[in-house]
């Protein structure tokens, strides 16, 4: 049996395509949702829990809050061989976690990730660059609502731009984002645009962010419980987010994105996301100026860097699987 487990929602995208694949092929596999199943992050828990479903091969997420240690110390000390999805960087996820905790292998969606592990101790030899699964797979997504549609949804005129914002976990730096943003994109070549603000799911105080959008006009707050976020990002011009996947995702699904960078204490969470070259910065009012006019003139050029290895992930990914199938445990 093949063992999943992941928290933060960008951690389960990354391993829940090889998830899928491998309930389609037959094979025996369970998923835990961390953020669903905290008990399981608890060392003795999840001791507990490896020695009840006695798995194969353990796969797990690199959340930001590291809930997924818990298990692979546990498959570890249990001889289970496991595999860690670490998608766009280090960042915080590896604070205070020792060299010697680490698993069996890393797959890492891009290069950068690589330097920034063998950085923190790990094996070159133990890092796979295989890609996102989540990224290929997205890549071949119909479109879903057309632009009209969720224009009528959220009562927007017509002739109005929608561009959705992807706020922080941080309330207080998403509020000043909001307030930051809301007062320089009107004055871009954008006629008539208005913001769908998205809230992070780990946002505390959302009614706060919520507050703050009910205060600003042209402004619609969205937690996103009625419109998928891929049907938003194909019918919008571009997308902006404070530092998120959904730009990457964006970008995928054919829609310009950038991160959004004015009007708020950005270092850290930049921090996390050094590794995306290709998602650009705007850190003044002329560089969003120059984002928008390149969209509008058609202009925009995505280039692919690290993300083009989403082409083949999976098959990169179940060969990592197959090789430590083939190693004996220690």
């Amino acid at each position: 049996m093949i063992l999943f487990a992941a928290h933060d929602p960008g951690a389960k995208n990354h391993i829940s395509p090889i998830y899928e694949q491998a309930l389609t092929a037959g094979e025996a596999s369970e998923f835990i949702d961390l953020a669903s199943s905290p008990e399981s992050m608890d060392d003795r828990k999840a001791s507990r829990l490896v020695r009840a479903l006695r798995p194969e091969l353990f796969i797990a997420g690199c959340s930001a809050n590291q809930a997924e240690w818990g298990l692979i110390r546990a498959c570890t000390g249990e001889g289970v061989k496991s595999a860690v999805m670490l998608d766009i960087g280090v960042g915080m996820k590896l604070d205070d976690i020792s060299y010697i905790e680490f698993p069996d292998r890393f797959m890492v969606t891009n290069r950068g990730c690589v330097e920034e592990l063998i950085g923190c101790g790990a094996c070159r030899d133990n890092v796979v660059v295989t890609g996102s699964a989540h990224l290929e797979t997205l890549s071949d997504r119909k479109i879903g609502m057309a632009s009209d549609q969720i224009k009528r949804w959220y009562g927007i005129e017509d002739d109005s731009n929608i561009v959705p914002f992807f706020t922080s976990p941080n309330t207080d730096d998403s509020i000043d984002a909001l307030n930051s943003l809301t007062y320089v994109i009107p004055k871009t070549p954008l006629s008539h645009p208005t913001l769908v603000i998205r809230p992070h799911p780990r946002t505390a105080q959302m009614e706060r962010l919520e507050d703050a959008c009910r205060q600003l006009q042209h402004v619609h707050y969205d937690p996103g419980d009625q419109i998928h976020r891929y049907d938003l990002l194909r019918a919008s011009l571009l997308s902006l987010a404070m530092g998120s996947t959904v730009s990457l995702e964006s970008l995928v699904l054919g829609t310009p994105s950038a991160f959004y960078q004015i009007g708020w204490d950005f270092n850290q969470l930049d921090r996390m996301y050094r590794n995306v070259e290709a998602v650009s910065r705007l850190r003044n009012p002329a560089q969003l100026d120059e984002f928008v006019k390149s969209v509008m003139d058609e202009e925009f050029v995505f280039v692919l860097d690290d993300t083009e290895f989403s082409n083949g992930a999976s098959d990169r990914i179940w060969q990592v699987i197959s090789d430590l199938r083939g190693q004996p445990k220690t």
